[in-house]
């Protein structure tokens, strides 16, 4: 599927009407200029003032729902792996990275890895904030020094390893499950002709919302 992103001119909205109106105070009166002073004030001060609509306690509160397990890509691959017969088990601890699914029977490690955090090479989505590129940068490279440590670790233990990412299950889901089961079974085909996209979407949003609401009454 081919995204295409416009990119548009960034514009103040307020700039384009203090620029037509300039036009007109030209000509206009010393009460209108002095009306318009006013108004111009009112908005930079409100402008300033809105700038942080929210609390430290709000965010807090909306950041801790950005999980890092039980991911919507997560479920979307458990579930269609489990449709075609795949037995797993998830967030082994006792791994090193602490893998997202591991098949035993296989002496597989799968980890699903968002774009963004995990840098997906020429992947749009793993952009690069435009504030603070110094902090930004180390993260980045620390967290694919550790990636990239943890897949030596399991290896030298005699793991398989094999890195989902994000936009793969997002984008071509039902494409990325059949990839990764052919993978596991060492070229075996498998294929369920009764398993639709949509409805591997469905069931996976679905799981994702009976966790956060579990998560929340957890909490409370």
């Amino acid at each position: 599927m081919y995204f295409r992103t416009v990119k548009s001119e960034k514009r103040d909205p307020a700039a384009r009407g203090l620029t037509a109106c300039d036009k007109m105070i030209d000509k206009g009166s010393p009460q209108v200029q002095e009306f318009t002073r006013n108004c111009r004030i009112t908005c930079s001060s409100t402008k300033r003032a809105m700038t942080d609509i929210v609390s430290k306690k709000q965010r807090s509160k909306l950041m801790s729902k950005v999980r890092s397990r039980d991911t919507k890509p997560e479920w979307i691959l458990r579930c269609g792996l489990h449709r075609l017969g795949f037995r797993y088990r998830i967030k082994n601890s006792l791994l090193p990275g602490c893998p997202d699914l591991v098949f035993p029977k296989f002496h597989v490690v799968l980890f699903v890895h968002g774009c963004y955090w995990h840098r997906h090479p020429g992947c749009k989505d793993a952009s690069m904030p435009k504030s603070n590129v110094d902090f930004w940068e180390k993260k980045f490279t620390e967290n694919v020094e550790r990636d990239r440590r943890i897949i030596r670790q399991l290896e030298i233990l005699g793991w398989r390893i094999l890195v989902v990412w994000e936009c793969e299950l997002t984008r071509k889901a039902l494409e990325t499950v059949y990839r990764v089961a052919y993978w596991l079974s060492q070229g075996k085909v498998c294929y369920d002709s009764g398993m639709k996209q949509h409805e591997l979407l469905s069931v996976a949003e679905k799981k994702i919302r009976y966790r956060i609401s579990s998560y929340d009454n957890d909490r409370n």
